[in-house]
């Protein structure tokens, strides 16, 4: 029997990449292109890097991405891709990496060496970075949980979960060893909670965050952890210091792009990652006084009059509910949430909580000026929706007059 002939290297199926599912490639598309436009507005590294979004759990993934980035023929490729992938001792990943590099470097593009791995490297299964960082969502009063993954040798835990308010600070503070179902488990109940999904950040801006609440409030048990696991948090995950300003971490806009998004933040509350933002009722109940008063007048109000009105009281009620003083908070916290929502794809939002964080930030409020256009969009939502649940009970009060109470005859029945 003659040998089976080897099939040459340039057949198509010669290293052909792991299939992907088509939600998959839809998404690595989309990274790919947000990623070509980063370079083009000339992005710090930072920026570059959150953008891109591995998957120790997923090789294809990651070996696909490694792919697509060298279809980018751009200066800081190749860089990006060894900053990300270069510590990786999976084989695959680090094949994958060479041959992505060699591309590069044949294209005239910079192809930086790639670092050897470390020897005796065990503290990860193969594949996974040594350590990871997340965040959710900022939710209702300034609320969002960070999470910290790596070693148990570094932590005591696998993972460190971190309740945070950024007025108070720590509010919850655990070292957990999970397993693959009960972290899916975890990673469920922050959806349930309405926090969204964990998003991947730089390890830095997640440790800067728990030391921004520990100074907040630096007597609790809570930040007693923290600094008891402060230096490891330093050595392995990074300095808060050294992390990334979030402005650098957000493609720059043009005023003509954000005058556009500032005007489009007026309908954020209307988007589900805001509506733990809206006014709770018993805040925005004096002001509901007001719009009744509007709707039953007995004048006869023309609809330009009727809107003047309604727009009297949701100023009146942005100056009292969000106070000078808070506003530079609030701007942190969109600006927060500007990132938030880059990293989940949604762009056009992100840009919308950017451009109003700057207009908090540098405006005056004034009758001249108006009302900032997201905290009017609060405000007429909030009001919307409160609206809507008093004629709801309205109806209701009124249909339960029609029936009679127990042991009583229906004064709609004939004799």
């Amino acid at each position: 029997m003659s040998a089976r002939p080897k099939t040459p290297k340039s057949a198509p199926n010669a290293g052909a990449l792991p299939p992907l599912s088509s939600e998959a490639q839809a998404a690595l598309k989309d990274l790919k292109d947000r990623l070509a436009e980063a370079f083009k507005a000339a992005e710090p590294a930072a920026a570059l890097k959150a953008l891109v979004r591995p998957d120790p759990d997923n090789p294809a993934w990651d070996l696909h991405l490694i792919a697509a980035l060298a279809e980018l023929r751009h200066p800081a490729t190749g860089p990006l891709l060894v900053e990300i992938f270069g510590a990786s001792p999976d084989k695959g990943r680090r094949k994958a990496l060479k041959k992505a590099l060699y591309r590069l470097k044949s294209q005239g593009l910079p192809a930086p060496e790639i670092p050897p791995v470390e020897q005796g490297f065990t503290l990860q299964p193969v594949g996974r970075p040594p350590v990871e960082a997340f965040v959710t969502q900022i939710v209702g009063q300034g609320e969002r949980y960070v999470v910290l993954t790596g070693p148990r040798e570094f932590l005591g835990g696998s993972h460190l979960v971190a309740r945070i308010n950024d007025r108070q600070g720590f509010q919850e503070f655990h070292l957990l060893n999970l397993k693959p179902k009960q972290k899916q488990e975890l990673w469920d109940h922050f959806r349930q909670m309405g926090m969204g999904e964990l998003l991947a950040v730089p390890p830095a801006y997640a440790v800067r965050l728990l030391e921004e609440a520990c100074r907040l409030n630096p007597k609790t048990g809570h930040a007693d952890r923290y600094l008891g696991l402060k230096e490891r948090l330093a050595k392995h995950w990074g300095r808060p210091e050294d992390a990334p300003e979030l402005i650098s971490l957000l493609p720059p806009m043009s005023e003509t792009e954000e005058a556009r998004a500032l005007d489009q933040s007026k309908l954020l509350a209307e988007t589900p990652a805001f509506q733990s933002w809206l006014a709770p009722p018993q805040e925005i109940a004096p002001f509901m006084e007001k719009v009744k008063d509007a709707e039953e007048s007995p004048l006869v109000l023309s609809g330009v009059q009727r809107q003047t009105r309604m727009e009297a009281v949701a100023a009146k009620a942005s100056q009292a509910l969000y106070p000078p003083e808070d506003r530079p908070l609030l701007a942190r916290r969109l600006l927060e949430m500007a990132y938030c929502l880059l990293l989940r794809g949604e762009d056009s939002w992100s840009r919308a909580a950017r451009a109003a964080s700057q207009d908090l930030t540098r405006r005056e409020p004034s009758p001249l000026s108006g009302p900032n256009p997201f905290l009017l969009g609060l405000i007429w939502h909030s009001l919307r929706l409160a609206w809507e649940l008093f004629k709801e009970t309205e109806e209701a009060v009124q249909d339960s007059s029609l029936v009679a109470p127990p042991g009583s005859e229906s004064p709609l029945l004939r004799r």
